[in-house]
Parts: structure tokens; sequence; C-alpha cells
């Protein structure tokens, strides 16, 4: 008998841990309307910035769940709209023949890696010229919440 109280106790711990991950599949799916409820599966990234450029100083992560719009990056609901009007397009790298500005904006790095559409993206992004700023200014609902970097030119 002394087995089952601490059973119990910790079925009791798993389903309370659970609840508090927010609403089921069938409840963010009521409507139909939410990201992932069309049967593609809903945009799942996780974004590193290093904001003195990759392997000088410490990273900020931050992670993006659109079947709910969470995640902590700087705006979840307007990166999900993003990914949702324009899919993998919004991750597609400035064109090789593009004319870009040679306008620095700073030393700054990102990489966004996950699902979207249901294929695997990988999206880099950086500063180094007018194309490049314009698209991380884009993005910028994409990149950690916390992030030190300024989003305007």
């Amino acid at each position: 008998m002394r087995r089952a109280a601490p059973l119990a106790l910790i079925l009791a711990l798993a389903l309370a841990g659970c609840a508090a991950l927010g609403p089921s599949d069938e409840e963010a799916c009521s409507g139909g309307a939410a990201p992932g409820c069309d049967g593609v599966p809903a945009p799942q990234l996780e974004v590193t910035l290093w904001p003195e450029g990759e392997d000088r100083g410490a990273p900020v992560s931050a992670t993006l769940a659109c079947r709910l719009s969470a995640g902590d990056v700087a705006d979840a609901e307007a990166a999900c709209a993003l990914l949702a009007a324009e899919g993998v397009e919004a991750l597609a790298p400035v064109p090789a023949d593009a004319i870009c500005t040679e306008l620095y904006g700073g030393p700054q790095e990102a990489i966004i890696t996950g699902s979207l559409d249901g294929a695997q993206v990988t999206a880099r992004l950086s500063r180094v010229n007018g194309c490049e700023i314009d698209r991380w200014e884009r993005l910028a609902s994409l990149l950690p919440a916390d992030q030190p970097v300024p989003l305007e030119g």
C-alpha cells in the first residue's frame, strides 16, 4: 500500500506538468485556422544570434513554435504571420546578382534552423550590406526578444 501513494503522486505531478504546457493540439486547431492544422506541420524554428559576430562572444538563442504562436523571439505572432504568408521564401537568401549598397550595419550574425512548410530550413543572416540589413530588419520578429541589436539601419 505504501507504494500506491508515491505512484499516485508521480502521476498527478506528471499530469499537472502536461496541463501547464498549454492548449492541446485539438484546442490549438479549433476552427482549423492555426498553423499546422491543415496537415502540414507548423513551423518550428530555432534561432541563434551572435551580437558581436559568429564565434565572438556568447550567442543569444530563441525558439518559435507557430502552432501556438509561442516562443521567445521578438514577436512570435508577427513571425508566424510572416511565415504563413511567405512560407520558405521568407527565409530565402539575397539573390547572388542583387545590387546592394555598400553599407555596413554591424557585426551581428544569426542562423535560423528548423522546419517550415514540412521542409528542413537553414537561413544565415548578417548586416554586411544594404540588402542583408534589409533582410535582417524584415525578419526581425524571428530574432531573439532580448537581442541587443538595432532593428533599424
